[in-house]
């Protein structure tokens, strides 16, 4: 099913194609571009940081509710104390 994203009377049209892609029709016809998915790259450096990550995230559950501060400032908190990625 093809969903148009502006408006049907106009001098262009946009839309998504299912999860295949997006077409666009302006002044020099139609075009369609494929949606790529994106690379899981498993670099060290990234798994390294995902287990940082799941590690403070654990940590931050960890902690009850009425006393525990927001993710950002834990996690920021976690980075300084916890350097386990040279980032």
């Amino acid at each position: 099913m093809v969903r148009i994203t502006r408006p049907l009377f106009s001098d262009s049209a946009t839309g998504k194609i299912a999860d295949i892609g997006t077409f666009r029709m302006g002044k020099h016809g139609a075009q369609f571009m494929v949606i790529t998915q994106p690379v899981d790259r498993k670099t060290s450096k990234q798994l390294a940081l995902r287990a940082c990550f799941k590690a403070a995230r654990a940590a931050w559950l960890a902690i009850d509710p009425h006393d525990r501060e927001s993710w950002g400032d834990f996690w920021r908190s976690w980075l300084i104390t916890h350097p386990l990625v040279n980032l």
